[in-house]
């Protein structure tokens, strides 16, 4: 598993406030906002959440038209290693 899914895995189960083992699967496969929503149980702001805690970690900045471009969970992780 990527360092960069590592540390997302752990970024969501800080939000959900529970222990979730997420596979690589779950993040590599295009998954999108809605079904972030009801697969990984995140919800809107739980994905701002998300992506604001991911800036932080990964030491990258998201603009919003980037943010609005992310269909999925898979696109977040392509942006970090792009840019880091």
């Amino acid at each position: 598993m990527s360092t960069t899914i590592q540390k997302l895995n752990i970024i969501i189960n800080e939000i959900l406030g529970e222990e979730v083992e997420l596979s690589p699967d779950t993040f590599l496969r295009d998954v999108s906002a809605e079904q972030a929503n009801q697969s990984l149980g995140l919800s809107s702001i739980d994905i701002i959440d998300l992506v604001s805690q991911a800036e932080i970690e990964f030491d990258v900045e998201v603009n919003e038209s980037e943010l609005v471009g992310f269909k999925s969970i898979s696109d977040l992780i392509k942006f970090i290693e792009d840019n880091q």
